[in-house]
């Protein structure tokens, strides 16, 4: 699992404010450690990873014992879990979650994160409809 999530991080970017998106490449990679080390500098929840037309992910995190305050969003989700264990409401199924579990929720479904046993650490994508 460590080598497929690897893998998803070597096509990532971590965004900077002040880019301008006709000046983004095509293609993009970031080193896992660069990922690591913005994580541990920054306390948000939410750390953008890649905006595209069609495609935007980030790594969303939240502590054991906290509450996961998310709404529905307009896009198709993919949750893959790198680490820890909690369960995901979706729709009217409770789902197991710990480290490596993957889960689809589709667009406008009311979901949140509960139960955090273990602090999570979630690679989101979101799948934005092509137009």
């Amino acid at each position: 699992m460590k080598l497929l999530l690897l893998a998803l991080f070597a096509v990532l970017l971590v965004r900077t404010q002040d880019a301008e998106p006709a000046q983004t490449p095509k293609q993009e990679a970031v080193a896992w450690k660069t990922v690591a080390a913005a994580l541990e500098a920054s306390d948000k929840a939410w750390l953008p990873l890649l905006e595209r037309d069609t495609l935007s992910t980030g790594i969303y995190r939240l502590a054991a014992g906290s509450m996961d305050g998310q709404s529905p969003h307009r896009f198709d989700e993919i949750y893959y879990v790198i680490e820890g264990k909690g369960t995901l409401f979706a729709g009217d199924e409770e789902l197991a979650m710990e480290t490596g579990s993957v889960a689809f929720v589709e667009r406008e479904v009311e979901h949140r994160f509960h139960d955090i046993e273990e602090d999570l650490v979630v690679l989101v994508f979101f799948a934005k409809p092509h137009e």
